[in-house]
């Protein structure tokens, strides 16, 4: 399902979406919603005429869309559109993303200021906490089939959720990258726990960083991940899956989106925020099976 812009153009997300339904042989599901304050005002102030406006707004949205699907259907991908107006925007689209249940969302990340972010929560921020699927938010096309693929794991709890979560997301890395042809990397960074930052080389931080080096080798060992292409980094996750993104020259990272409490978002953010707001490539976020 590909989330298309409103401003009628091939975006990055449009490119990327079409190329993995033609690889994968997927259908694809375009949806384009869209508001307009001036028509909204229209309708208020004048219904009738407003009507007019808003039909004529939307009809050319669907035209451009059925263009677009000829050329799709040319290079046989097989697709659909829904027009739709609608705000908030999420409301509608996690009511669509509910009703067609697709393996995978894809979107165009859109940035914002730092200040607006905290404030006004942006889209992307809120899907990679809500929405339920797969969600691929697409920076720019680096290349057009994608050449590295990274997963970033979290092997810092042992417990059995935490370890299917990242066999959930190494599974989903290595689909893509198989797809692809792609490389595929795996990375891990070790920060040592707020409550014991003091301990830096005591006989604690040594205990906890080599049995976070034993459980990440053994999760690469079991991908059948080559030691070259599996990176223990030690410092904050977010800056050090980005910096590797840079020097692999990554098309794409698939990473872990969880659920946080309100005032941790407002304070710290998640990884996931931290990554798409600063990450060289496309990025892949998977949610944990119920």
């Amino acid at each position: 399902m590909l989330l298309a812009s409103p401003s009628m153009r091939r975006t990055a997300a449009f490119e990327r979406a079409s190329w993995l339904a033609q690889t994968t042989g997927a259908s694809l599901h375009i949806s384009l919603i869209d508001y307009d304050p001036g028509i909204a005002k229209a309708l208020q102030a004048h219904p009738a005429s407003g009507e007019k406006l808003r039909e004529a707004y939307l009809a050319q949205r669907r035209d451009w869309l059925a263009q677009e699907i000829l050329g799709l259907k040319s290079r046989r991908i097989s697709a659909t559109t829904q027009v739709c107006w609608a705000n908030p925007l999420k409301t509608e689209l996690l009511a669509q993303i509910a009703a067609y249940a697709p393996d995978l969302i894809v979107k165009d990340v859109h940035h914002e200021p730092l200040l607006r972010r905290i404030l006004l929560r942006p889209l992307d921020w809120q899907l990679l906490r809500e929405c339920p699927s797969p969600l691929l938010l697409v920076g720019s096309l680096n290349h057009a089939v994608p050449k590295v693929v990274i997963a970033a794991v979290d092997v810092s709890g042992g417990d059995n959720a935490v370890s299917r979560f990242n066999r959930l997301i190494l599974g989903h890395a290595q689909a893509l990258a198989t797809d692809c042809g792609a490389e595929l990397h795996v990375t891990y960074a070790f920060i040592l726990p707020v409550s014991i930052a003091g301990d830096f080389s005591g006989e604690i931080y040594d205990s906890l960083i080599r049995a976070d080096r034993v459980a990440f080798d053994a999760l690469a060992k079991e991908y059948a991940i080559p030691s070259e292409r599996a990176h223990f980094l030690v410092g904050p996750p977010a800056t050090e899956i980005v910096e590797l993104a840079a020097r692999k020259g990554a098309d794409a990272i698939v990473l872990g989106a969880s659920q946080h409490p309100w005032i941790d978002r407002l304070l710290m953010g998640t990884t996931a925020e931290a990554v798409l707001e600063r990450s060289p490539c496309d990025v892949l976020a998977i949610k944990p099976e119920a």
